[in-house]
């Protein structure tokens, strides 16, 4: 492989990761939401190549045991990418998620209600 090749191979991996940490840290601050990520996913390989389980492990109050609870229910195993889940699992992880943690929906604004 030319220089110019290999110098390009690494940025691409590296600009994934960055790309996904931003992901994971809009998650963990609440700019984004599980459900608005996982229907992202159909569009945006980045978000489809993600594991559920990094995804599941930003959302605040979702600790280690939640997550084990919420990956169990909804028949998810460990390395599960977030684009290889079927329609069933994505409600299942979603409505567990919910009753969790209260963070797998936007909250509505207290001043707009």
């Amino acid at each position: 492989m030319p220089p110019r090749d290999v110098a390009r191979s690494h940025l691409t991996p590296a600009a994934a990761r960055l790309a996904r940490q931003e992901l994971l840290f809009q998650v963990a601050t609440e700019q984004l939401s599980v459900a608005v990520v996982l229907a992202r996913a159909a569009t945006e390989p980045l978000i489809a190549k993600t594991k559920v389980s990094d995804l599941l492990e930003a959302v605040p109050g979702c600790d280690p045991a939640k997550l084990a609870r919420i990956l169990t229910a909804a028949e998810i195993n460990d390395g599960r990418r977030v684009g290889g889940l079927r329609a069933w699992q994505r409600r299942t992880l979603l409505n567990k998620l919910n009753e969790l943690t209260r963070s797998a929906y936007p909250r509505a604004d207290p001043r707009t209600a």
